[in-house]
């Protein structure tokens, strides 16, 4: 496992994130692991959350990038603007359209207010069968059966 950067917090990639009524997030098919891809060239939906903790009143310049072996693919930059109180800054991309043509590294690496790139994930592109999980049965302790 990997740890985040000092100033960073969770760090989630997966396939989608949807912001509910209620401003609540769900993470639709979290990469917990490597990624296998069942077929070469291959694309897949990414959506990737970072929490970045900001102190009082300091601005923060944050760079974000996303490559695969060592070719970058995205780059963000932002701006967090320094409040008077300290808290998290959510940098939330949904939707990405991630393409592989082959196995490989991807990484994602972030940048605060230095040159320094730290590493927030990597993971494991592998081509092969794409194996469903194994599920299990709970039954709850007030049930006469168990």
């Amino acid at each position: 496992m990997i740890r985040p950067p000092a100033n960073v917090g969770s760090v989630i990639l997966c396939s989608d994130i949807i912001k509910d009524i209620n401003n609540r997030l769900s993470f639709i098919g979290c990469y917990t692991h490597d990624i296998v891809i069942g077929q070469v060239p291959s694309s897949i939906r990414l959506a990737l959350y970072v929490e970045v903790y900001r102190s009082a009143r300091t601005p923060k310049s944050l760079d974000l990038r996303l490559t695969f072996e060592g070719e970058e693919a995205i780059n963000v930059t932002a701006e967090i603007p320094g409040t008077p109180q300290a808290g998290l800054a959510l940098l939330m991309l949904p939707g990405l359209d991630a393409h592989f043509g082959g196995p490989g590294t991807f990484r994602g690496e972030i940048r605060i207010n230095t040159n320094k790139w730290e590493l927030l994930f990597e993971k494991k592109i592998i081509v092969g069968p794409v194996e469903e999980l194994a599920s299990v049965s709970v039954q709850a302790a007030s049930d006469p059966n168990v």
